[in-house]
């Protein structure tokens, strides 16, 4: 399966897949791979009314106005290799593998769009070699084992040697310092080391019960050398690390001639890690620097239940007591824009969730819809806080609320028609009604979190006919609409309530048209997005692009 795409920004996609299975001798082999690459030269626009402004400098002169990005090229290659036996009697299934990528990013902005970078780029390069097995009747009859294992070297350059100061008018004048990142010119090479193991034990009890235990092994290590000596502290001299694991153990009975579903669970975490003179931001609004060790242990518990009314109508109820911990750029940063939390903590929450679903087939009509409601409340609750700056970082909230509604109705004709529509309303909001450890009242109280949609919906149709042209041809038409209504860029009660605080509505369309002939053997399709040329953002009110032209060539063997 090949494919090849070119579009706007001089954007490039080239993929490939390939499996080889000799059912005689049950040897496998598993090639893939890709290319990508994009200048990511689409217009910023300027947009005052919503404090997102793009500022050019002209003759000394700060004027308001569209500029193009110039520093955001992106470009990674992946290569996957595996090969095995299948339908042994030792081994249902085992490969072995080797994944390879390269990646080089050039960095245009800070944690928002008014920081302006020229000349910090990243370097990436990856490789993990990766270990899968299954057996059923593993030592009894019954017992399914799964297992998969791997370990990973991932090296990565950090390179931010300007001379000068940029804007989105390109360069500007010369900086006597240097360096955007760290106020001095630096080269940091870094070395993520991580090993995983995953582990499933399934057992059959008889035809209505089952047994299952999962294991879960995750290792992150961190080490980093600044090349030029001008940083006066590296805090990866020596190995950062993040350890976890978790076991989980869950019962399920299938009754009433399998109308009813019941599974009940139990999870333990154990974490650790190790950062050193980490650099955060503190709650005094400061930057600090600490060795920190950790190492706690948390145990979650739950049940779900499935009941069918009719065979494609049910209900669904799920509750767990879960935890959430921490990932290595939460914790670490990132080495670029993302500075590290040592104080940052797991997080922990009660989930309820309840659903109602029917499928039903009528001749050549398909229907389905789907409903249900979440609830979530959650301690420590982690997210994501840009500071305007350069840096970003991830903090807890102490207390956070979570409940809404989401559904999806879809409907299909024969090959002719298909068509979906969902949208989802969340109210998530700070439930902390004081300051840690004090009885001063927390200001942000009853606000909605911020960079959160609270609604957002989408819409899908695709018309298509099949040997409308000749025998083994289709030709395909797709319209998709993504909406997203406004939300708030900081606390609520903390900045203007006015637009300046706020990510605007979005909503975007996009339309593809795509022809294939030989029975789906060979593919072209054009596709444009954003086909309004709207002006979006994402979460933290960077810019997306605007309206964009794609086509691809895609050849397949079944």
């Amino acid at each position: 399966d090949a494919s090849s795409s070119y579009g706007c920004f001089s954007t490039s996609r080239a993929a490939l897949n390939g499996r080889f299975t000799d059912q005689k001798t049950g040897i496998i082999f598993n090639v893939s791979g890709f290319h990508n690459y994009s200048d990511n030269d689409y217009m910023m626009r300027n947009n005052p009314k919503y404090d997102a402004p793009i500022k050019v400098n002209e003759n000394g002169q700060v004027v308001e106005k569209d500029a193009r990005r110039f520093h955001d090229a992106y470009r990674s290659t992946m290569g996957q290799f595996d090969a095995g036996l299948t339908n042994k009697s030792w081994a249902d299934q085992i490969t072995l593998g080797l994944v390879y990528s390269s990646l080089y990013k050039e960095i245009q902005t800070g944690a928002s769009q008014n920081k302006v970078f020229g000349g910090v780029n990243n370097r990436e390069n990856f490789l993990m070699p990766t270990l899968k097995y299954k057996k059923t009747d593993f030592l009894l009859k019954g017992l399914t084992m799964n297992t998969t294992a791997s370990i990973s070297i991932n090296k990565s350059q950090v390179t931010d040697t300007a001379n000068n100061i940029y804007g989105w008018g390109g360069k500007g004048r010369e900086d006597l310092i240097a360096g955007e990142l760290n106020g001095v010119k630096s080269i940091f090479h870094y070395k993520n080391n991580a090993s995983s193991i995953r582990t499933n034990f399934s057992y059959a009890i008889d035809d209505q019960q089952s047994l299952n235990l999962n294991y879960t092994f995750n290792h992150f290590g961190r080490t980093g050398r600044e090349e030029l000596g001008k940083v006066q502290s590296n805090t990866f001299d020596i190995p950062n690390t993040i350890t976890k694991n978790i076991v989980g153990l869950a019962y399920q009975a299938n009754l009433l001639d399998n109308r009813l579903s019941t599974s009940v669970f139990a999870k333990y975490y154990a974490f650790s890690s190790f950062v050193r003179d980490a650099v955060y931001y503190s709650s005094e609004n400061s930057w600090v620097k600490n060795d920190t060790r950790s190492s706690k242990d948390y145990f979650g518990y739950g049940m779900a239940t499935r009941f069918k009314f009719i065979p494609n109508a049910g209900v669904k109820v799920s509750y767990e007591h879960a935890y959430r911990l921490q990932e290595s750029e939460e914790l670490f940063g990132n080495g670029i824009d993302v500075s590290s939390n040592i104080d940052l903590r797991p997080e922990q929450s009660d989930n309820i969730n309840a659903g109602v679903y029917y499928d039903q087939v009528f001749n050549k009509h398909h229907f389905a819809v789907e409903a249900s409601y979440f609830f979530r409340n959650a301690k420590d609750f982690i997210y994501f806080i840009p500071t305007g700056g350069i840096y970003s970082y991830y903090d807890n909230i102490g207390k956070a609320k979570i409940n809404g509604v989401e559904a999806e109705v879809r409907y299909s004709y024969n090959q002719l028609l298909d068509a979906s529509v969902n949208a989802s309303y969340q109210t998530a909001k700070n439930n902390q009604q004081y300051e840690p450890g004090t009885t001063i009242p927390d200001q942000t109280f009853g606000d909605r979190i911020p960079n959160q949609p609270w609604l957002y919906g989408n819409a899908n149709i695709g018309i298509g006919k099949n040997d409308l042209f000749q025998k083994g041809t289709r030709i395909q038409f797709n319209w998709s609409t993504q909406y997203v209504h406004w939300f708030y860029l900081n606390w609520e009660s903390r900045g203007s309530k006015e637009s300046k605080n706020k990510i605007p509505q979005q909503l975007v369309h996009n339309a593809a048209l795509s022809y294939s002939f030989n029975k789906g053997k060979y593919n072209i399709s054009a596709e444009c997005m954003n086909l309004t040329d709207e002006l979006t953002y994402d979460n933290f009110r960077l810019q997306k692009p605007g309206r964009s032209f794609f086509m691809k060539l895609r050849y397949f063997i079944k």
